[in-house]
């Protein structure tokens, strides 16, 4: 059977917490934020959580940014059954990975600001042409009238 992570970041940050055996507190002034704050990021009521943040979160507890994403805990279970460590069996990336990790991200949300945008104009000139040719038709009827 292929497993899937079907939890969301906040699921995954507070599994990962938990197995490095962090309170809430300890990593919220790690973070220099408040507890309630941190705990609304392991809840998911953050409305969005920035990359920036994720880095710091990743940095706090020695892992990339992608087992905050993406965090496998069925190899983690497997693993820790196997080995009876209670570490995470990913290391810690270098520093480069998680800048590249990072550049990769902006690079796919910038492509996504443009082609938005790109719509957006499209959208407005063609709307633009729709009401000059309705002015032009509208006008045309006014000056035959007369």
């Amino acid at each position: 059977m292929l497993y899937m992570n079907k939890m969301s970041i906040g699921e995954n940050i507070k599994e990962i917490r938990i197995l490095r055996h962090y309170t809430q507190s300890y990593v919220a002034k790690q973070l220099k934020m408040s507890t309630t704050a941190y705990g609304n990021i392991e809840r998911d009521k953050v409305k969005e959580l920035s990359i920036f943040k994720l880095v710091q979160i990743a940095d706090v507890f020695g892992v990339s940014v992608v087992n905050l994403i993406d965090f496998d805990h069925y190899k983690y279970s497997i693993g820790a059954k196997l080995t009876g460590k209670t570490k995470l069996i990913a290391e810690p990336p270098k520093k480069a990975d998680q800048t590249q990790t990072i550049k990769e991200y902006f690079d796919k949300l910038t492509t996504t600001i443009v082609e938005t945008g790109q719509e957006i104009i499209y959208m407005i000139k063609t709307q633009e042409r729709q009401i000059t040719k309705k002015l032009v038709a509208t006008l045309s009827l006014e000056s035959k009238k007369k």
